[in-house]
């Protein structure tokens, strides 16, 4: 993050684990402290593994709290960070920071709350959403998000040659701009849309 942060070009960089909108869901059971669940309610909620300056880089707005930092690394105690719909749902008319959480056999504490955004569908009704800090929830394949000031393409290069001056074996994938990762995620509406519209067109 430090080296592609350096480049010239780059505003922020961050890791997650997901894409908003690829496809991809990780969900898991919680028990929020606090709240009774009601009868054969289960309280499983999706969520994302990130670095600090991911919400930065996303612009995903900070409505309480703060977000990740490098306090928050493994040998700390586990920290989350929550969507408005989630703090609503099980903290009406209450702060949730400082609330906790049990995921797992970690027990973590709220320590911020952003604002709701889409992670499945854009057709998703408000869904609780939860983020961890990747240094308390490792994964050893993440994604890395990066906002560019320039032209998004010319980065391209760039971007895999400062990660392999780490590890020059380091596996990369493919790497696509977030408009072409929209582009992919909606797919099916637009097919859907283009066949309604041919249709409309046939039946006048």
């Amino acid at each position: 993050l430090d080296k592609v942060r350096a480049l010239p070009g780059v505003e922020q960089a961050g890791l997650a684990a997901r894409v908003p909108l690829d496809l991809s869901n990780s969900s898991t059971g919680v028990t929020v402290e606090g709240y009774q669940p009601r009868k054969n309610e289960e309280v499983n909620i999706s969520y994302n593994e990130v670095t600090d300056g991911y919400f930065e880089t996303m612009r995903i707005p900070v409505v309480q709290g703060r977000t990740f930092s490098g306090r928050d690394g493994a040998d700390a105690p586990p920290v989350t960070i929550v969507n408005e719909t989630m703090a609503r749902r099980y903290w009406a008319n209450q702060d949730p920071v400082g609330r906790y959480v049990t995921v797992g056999k970690a027990r973590r504490q709220v320590v911020g709350v952003v604002k709701d955004g889409k992670y499945r569908s854009l057709m998703e009704r408000p869904t609780p959403y939860m983020y961890f800090p990747m240094s308390q929830s490792y994964r050893s394949a993440m994604i890395i998000h990066v906002r560019t000031s320039g032209a998004t393409n010319s980065m391209f290069p760039a971007i895999p040659a400062a990660m392999r001056e780490l590890d020059p074996d380091l596996p990369l994938f493919r790497a696509i701009t977030m408009e072409q990762s929209l582009e992919l995620a909606t797919f099916a509406q637009r097919i859907g849309a283009t066949l309604l519209s041919i249709f409309g067109v046939l039946a006048l």
